[in-house]
């Protein structure tokens, strides 16, 4: 998860205004990504939970969630997020 994963020529244009958008979107976030973006909060609901666990999830709330609402924007799951912030607060 980096700033704009798909390479968009701005941030400041709706997604209706980028002609090739789909194409971006499939040619930078793979299944994989895709997989691990609606499913990190129930894989770590899985983990025995530990002081290293409650540092990575720190981390990625303060480094990259904003960049992970980004590709749900994009993969028109925005509404997932909250759903998912839930799960992954419940078990830390």
């Amino acid at each position: 998860l980096h700033f704009n994963m798909c390479n968009l020529p701005s941030s400041f244009l709706l997604d209706e205004q980028i002609s090739d958008i789909e194409k971006k979107i499939d040619k930078n976030i793979t299944e994989e990504l895709e997989y691990s973006c609606f499913f990190w909060a129930y894989h770590l609901g899985k983990c025995k939970e530990d002081g290293d666990m409650i540092d990575m999830l720190r981390t990625f709330i303060e480094r990259k969630m904003i960049f992970w609402i980004e590709v749900m924007l994009l993969l028109g799951k925005l509404s997932s997020c909250l759903n998912i912030l839930g799960i992954a607060f419940e078990v830390s």
